[in-house]
């Protein structure tokens, strides 16, 4: 007898291929504003994660311009975050900047790796916050 787990395959990933460099730039700057804009106006949190690196930065760039207002309830983090100052243009929460000074968010909705910590506090601190995110009920919408 098979377990009802083993007949649910899982969440599906879709795979996209984009002619040109443009194209995905387009698709992922869409894809962020209803990330952004569409979550939940009240309940549980919905994170939406930001990666650094020559892909999304320009992303997050041409969003900011559109200035849109994020969701009552949108979180942003990063997921792979270096270990540098937050003012350091290697930092992705630096890097970010742009998007973030235009969602205008209040400070506890903008998970960043605390990097003035140590960094085993950094991680700790990190991973307490997701994890209370999570076991409140929040969401992770998106993740770049």
């Amino acid at each position: 007898m098979k377990s009802g787990a083993d007949n649910n395959p899982g969440p599906r990933i879709q795979t996209r291929r984009f002619a040109s460099r443009a194209e995905l730039n387009a698709a992922l700057v869409d894809r962020l504003i209803r990330a952004l804009t569409e979550a939940n106006r009240s309940g549980p949190p919905r994170a939406v994660m930001l990666s650094g690196g020559s892909t999304p930065i320009p992303v997050y760039r041409v969003v900011a311009t559109r200035k849109p207002r994020a969701a009552g309830t949108v979180v942003v983090m990063f997921t792979d975050e270096r270990y540098v100052p937050q003012d350091n243009e290697a930092s992705n929460y630096f890097q970010s900047r742009p998007l973030l000074d235009a969602l205008a968010l209040p400070k506890e909705r903008v998970l960043r790796v605390r990097t003035e910590l140590s960094l085993q506090e950094a991680a700790e601190d990190y991973e307490r916050r997701i994890f209370t995110l999570l076991n409140s009920g929040g969401t992770i919408g998106l993740g770049l």
